[in-house]
């Protein structure tokens, strides 16, 4: 059961995995005039190696108490790899590129960020190339690796997991966290990891921290809110994949109101007069 955002609607209903979560050629880049997909080699440099590893049986097979320290590298690698491979995340790019050539952006580039940025943003085709290269190489993500702090937090209702899996969530600011890039808010990232867990990275001076527990109901709430936010303030994220429990009330907040009730199709239409919560975006 998934909702789909469809303009200022949003219906939730029975959906069939091909028909969501995905974009036609969405690992195509055009070097010169000849079209080169990385699919082949997202499955033979990321995913087939993930596939193969402990730490995968772990979490294909639910046992996700059995976590831990030795676990880290796959589960770090999973949140990189998947928070790259999405039309937000390219969106992103293209955005950073467009502020990193005005002066009065008021983001902070570094001389290294906005020469990149301008060679992206003069070449189209350059930008989705780089894009691609994200998407099955995770050296890019060595360098933060061995400080950062994981923590995988196991709910009770079954989680839910939007078109973006990887939501940048904002979090009280800490010395021990990185500075973040341009003077963003502090933040975290939190992707759903099974139908009953989360695994959360905080990049900073964690000396390679990591935590597996059962989080409170409060908390459980408070991270679903966190991707209900982002489901309805991101135009780019059109589904997500929620069960029935408390999803008119986590609706009702974040602005939709429900027209339609049956126990197998929900119909919710945006107020347009409300604002998403500002304290989780």
């Amino acid at each position: 059961m998934a909702l789909q955002k469809i303009g200022k609607r949003a219906v939730w209903a029975k959906k069939s995995i091909d028909s969501i979560a995905f974009e036609y050629d969405l690992y195509v880049h055009i070097d010169g005039s000849t079209p080169i997909s990385v699919e082949e080699k997202i499955n033979s440099q990321f995913e087939t190696p993930v596939s193969q590893t402990e730490t995968w049986a772990k979490v294909s097979s639910g046992s996700i108490v059995d976590l831990d320290a030795s676990d880290r590298a796959v589960l770090y690698s999973l949140v990189r790899n998947f928070e790259a491979r999405t039309p937000h995340y390219r969106n992103t790019l293209r955005e950073l590129s467009i502020l990193a050539g005005e002066p009065q952006s008021g983001m902070n580039f570094s001389e290294d960020e906005k020469a990149m940025y301008a060679e992206l943003r003069a070449n189209p085709s350059l930008m989705s190339k780089f894009a691609n290269e994200l998407a099955y190489r995770t050296d890019w993500t060595a360098r933060e690796f061995s400080s950062c702090g994981i923590a995988i937090w196991r709910v009770r209702r079954p989680v839910y997991v939007c078109t973006t899996p990887v939501h940048i969530m904002k979090v009280p600011a800490h010395p021990r966290l990185r500075a973040s890039q341009m003077g963003l808010f502090p933040h975290c990232f939190l992707m759903p990891l099974t139908s009953n867990a989360y695994v959360s990275l905080a990049l900073g001076d964690f000396d390679g921290e990591f935590v597996n527990q059962e989080i409170d109901v409060n908390v459980e709430l408070a991270l679903k809110q966190q991707i209900v936010a982002q489901f309805a303030y991101w135009p780019i994220v059109n589904h997500m994949i929620c069960d029935s429990g408390r999803i008119i009330d986590h609706l009702k907040w974040a602005g939709y109101n429900c027209t339609l009730d049956s126990p197998t199709k929900k119909v919710f239409v945006r107020d347009e007069s409300f604002r998403v919560h500002q304290q989780v975006l």
